[in-house]
């Protein structure tokens, strides 16, 4: 049965059962990802997937439903269980489905290069990537990972208010991770990249950021403890800003999950600190017209100069505020989509010339154990640079780094301009100079 179809049957059977209003959340995808070690295919995968949603709205609460099977028994099964959690929901929170009003914007979200490349083409780059860390330096021992992987989406909502909207997008890249051995040291590196039109040039980059990593930190060492001026290089105040996301979401402040809550309209950051969400962003795979609710999305600044404009909204937590949605709504919670600092006008060798001396943090692990995603407390192991006169010199490394995200947002003394969503995801950032930070090390 095509969707379409399937759609319209499962909408006449929720009514059928007690249904006021219901929405149909189509989403196909097709993923391929190859890893390759010593040469050979370590791993190779290929998925093609579709999902359909049912959520239906009786008496201001919603139950949903998925699917992967799109038949006449299932759209019996599919509206009876829908209908049946939602009469199952004890929340006196009230629910709402959008209409469709409004308009939308148009944003590219499709990769331009996604279809130069065949299955063998991904595979042999796969090998390339491997294949040049190993002969860009004889202390380049091994790759623990070397990958290209793809991905093709489509997601249309329908229902029965008259919302009726789709979008597609698509990402292909890469990662490659060495290891780099002199004698009894070791050490890793990683980079993870997007292929754009440059082609092998994006791998050449990769391998050259990812050796270069394990290569520096093979003769790092560490520091004495105590407190140090700080820069985020753009990498790691990615991570950080990713780690610290759901402050941001409404939905965390109404249950007492962020200390943001209230603080609309107040200052809780450094002038010098603006932060985006920008769902219109041109050719990025997390770029979206609308969110999971069919609500329009547009360009904010949840953060300007410092002062919190706003949270991020679905339509029940805008409800429940008495304020529109800001039109984050992401499953059944809240979400930004493309997540960052607004660049400054300062290099990273500005930066470093500002701080004179410091240390500049790359690298921080263990988020998930060494992060407080309420307080903002953060104790974690990283690596980075020290910087002495305003240059960089010695690579560091066995080091933990503690502070507070609040703390390190209303420290902020300059934003870098080399804005950099490295990971390929929605979360960007540029480098920080940050003030100081403690630094637990020899």
């Amino acid at each position: 049965m095509d969707i379409k179809h399937f759609t319209q049957k499962l909408f006449s059977r929720a009514k059928e059962l007690g249904a006021e209003q219901a929405q149909a959340t189509y989403s196909s995808s097709e993923n391929f990802e190859t890893n390759v070690f010593k040469g050979e295919v370590l791993e190779y995968s290929v998925s093609d997937d579709a999902t359909l949603t049912l959520r239906v709205l009786i008496e201001g609460r919603i139950g949903s439903c998925s699917t992967e099977v799109f038949d006449d028994e299932a759209v019996d099964f599919v509206a009876s269980s829908a209908v049946a959690n939602a009469r199952l929901i004890a929340s006196d929170d009230v629910e709402l489905m959008y209409d469709g009003s409004g308009s939308y914007s148009s944003v590219d979200s499709k990769s331009p290069v996604i279809d130069d490349y065949t299955e063998a083409d991904k595979i042999a780059m796969a090998k390339y990537l491997e294949r040049k860390a190993l002969e860009s330096d004889e202390r380049i021992e091994q790759v623990e990972g070397s990958a290209v992987f793809s991905s093709k989406n489509t997601r249309s909502i329908e229902n029965t208010l008259g919302l009726s909207v789709s979008h597609s997008s698509s990402s292909i890249g890469g990662y490659i991770a060495p290891v780099a051995k002199d004698g009894d040291e070791a050490s890793s590196g990683i980079d993870i990249f997007i292929l754009d039109g440059s082609g092998y040039k994006k791998c050449d980059e990769a391998v050259s950021n990812a050796c270069k990593q394990a290569l520096d930190y093979l003769k790092a060492g560490s520091v004495a403890s105590g407190s140090y001026k700080c820069i985020l290089r753009n990498d790691a105040a990615q991570s950080l800003l990713g780690c610290f996301a759901g402050i941001f979401s409404a939905e965390n402040a109404q249950k007492g999950l962020s200390l943001l809550a209230g603080k609309e309209n107040t200052v809780i950051a450094s002038d010098k600190v603006t932060i985006i969400d920008d769902p219109l962003m041109e050719g990025k795979h997390s770029s979206c017209p609308f969110d999971s609710e069919g609500v329009p999305t547009y360009t904010k600044e949840i953060i300007s100069s410092g002062t919190l404009n706003t949270l991020l909204h679905n339509l029940k937590t805008a409800l429940k505020q008495g304020m529109k949605t800001t039109g984050n709504a992401a499953g059944k919670g809240v979400s930004a989509f493309n997540l960052f600092f607004k660049p400054g006008e300062k290099t990273l060798d500005e930066l470093c010339e500002e701080m004179g001396d410091g240390i500049m943090i790359c690298e921080m692990q263990g988020m998930h154990a060494g992060a407080n995603a309420i307080s903002g407390d953060f104790s974690l192991s990283a690596k980075g640079y020290l910087v002495e006169n305003g240059k960089v010199t010695k690579p560091v490394r066995q080091i933990t780094v503690a502070s507070n995200f609040y703390t390190v947002l209303k420290s902020i003394i300059t934003v870098g301009s080399d804005l950099e969503f490295r990971r390929g995801g929605g979360v960007g950032a540029p480098s920080l100079y940050i003030g100081e930070i403690s630094v637990a090390g020899k």
